[in-house]
């Protein structure tokens, strides 16, 4: 026996089926484009949109390549940056093939 506050299984079918059947259109061309280019970078990385992120980091890259040498210190930074994280993925990767192995 089912209390009497559960629906029967069939009752919501049609309500769901109308509430949510209206058709969506994708964006053309240029507004796909358009939301290539973040207008928040932080956002983006905060919500995950990947393309958007590689959009800023190429942008960023590019920018404090043209800087030359007074964009050379933080160049530097995160070259570092870098290094720390490939040392860290080789640890990864050299405690999970002992790890595993087993």
């Amino acid at each position: 026996m089912l209390p009497r506050f559960w629906p029967k299984p069939s009752s919501g079918k049609r309500k769901a089926e109308s509430q949510f059947s209206h058709e969506v259109s994708p964006p053309g061309a240029i507004q796909t484009l358009l939301n290539i280019i973040p207008l928040n970078p932080f956002e983006s990385l905060a919500t995950g949109n990947l393309l958007q992120t590689i959009f800023f980091a190429i942008f960023f890259g590019f920018a404090l390549s043209a800087l030359g040498e007074k964009g050379a210190p933080l160049a530097r930074i995160f070259d570092a940056a870098n290094a720390v994280m490939i040392k860290i993925t080789a640890a990864v990767m050299q405690y999970a093939r002992t790890a595993f192995a087993r």
